[in-house]
């Protein structure tokens, strides 16, 4: 559930900020307004229609396929959730301002409202689709409906942010929150690397190394609530072994060094 309200929160808000600088920079148009909407919707929906098709992929296969599948989403995603959260540390102030500038060149040059539409599909289409990704990427390891409750809990705290934000209700530090949550992300990348490897090791494509480091099952078991949340979570294993440990590690020391290495200062994402 944490996993799934996290992943949301932070995609859904940053297409939620981005959304808010169109807004801006769009208030004295209409047409403009009008494609901002329709680009927005039209975003959601195409992110939706890849989650659906992804889902009906997943479903499809089984037995030692089924594994492998799962270790190629849950691998993908570690490696697509890490590029994100390092991409966005580094170029976030770079990429409003690059939004913003394509929303007020639309508008001096009296653009149709598509051109402003293009921008918001593309952003949330951008975000919709990341998030719909790592969703069923968390969803493989069997608790889809404690996901999918994380995702709604999300949505919704995203959604709330936004437009108290954009009503200037509060003024929230979002980027260190931002960075906060970037933190916990990294986390989960780990975890969903470590569980990659687990599935690769199930059906014998990599060696376990050693098969079980330790054993917590009688202290903290994979199906009890805590074990299932630090599962989905950060890859939580009572009995793992030495190439989930040993993976898990080295990829979250690696993000690490990165994620505080970099700056969101960079004058330019290209």
């Amino acid at each position: 559930m944490i996993e799934g309200a996290v992943i949301m929160f932070r995609e859904l808000l940053e297409a939620a900020l981005v959304l808010g600088v169109l807004a801006a920079a769009t208030r004295e148009c209409p047409p403009a307004r009008r494609g901002l909407r329709w680009g927005a919707l039209a975003g959601a929906l195409a992110a939706m229609a890849l989650g659906i098709g992804m889902d009906r992929l997943e479903a499809s296969f089984s037995g030692e396929g089924e594994f492998l599948l799962h270790a190629v989403l849950l691998l993908s995603a570690s490696v697509l959730l890490s590029w994100t959260v390092l991409w966005m540390r580094r170029y976030a102030a770079a990429f409003a301002a690059e939004m913003r500038a394509r929303a007020e060149r639309a508008v001096r040059a009296d653009a149709p409202g598509w051109a402003v539409g293009i921008v918001a599909f593309a952003a949330v289409a951008r975000e919709g689709s990341e998030a719909a990704f790592f969703l069923l990427a968390t969803a493989s390891t069997g608790e889809d409906r404690l996901v999918l409750a994380g995702a709604a809990l999300g949505a919704a705290a995203a959604l709330m942010v936004s437009v108290l934000l954009h009503k200037g209700l509060v003024r929230l530090p979002v980027r260190t929150m931002l960075h906060a949550v970037g933190w916990i992300l990294l986390l989960m990348a780990a975890g969903m690397a470590g569980r990659g490897v687990w599935n690769l090791v199930v059906i014998g494509w990599l060696p376990p190394l050693i098969d079980e480091v330790w054993d917590l099952s009688a202290w903290l078991p994979n199906d009890s609530v805590l074990g299932t949340m630090l599962g989905v979570l950060i890859g939580y294993d009572a009995a793992p072994s030495a190439m989930q440990l040993a993976v898990m590690a080295v990829v979250f020391a690696l993000l690490a060094w990165r994620f505080t290495a970099a700056s969101d200062t960079t004058p330019s994402a290209r």
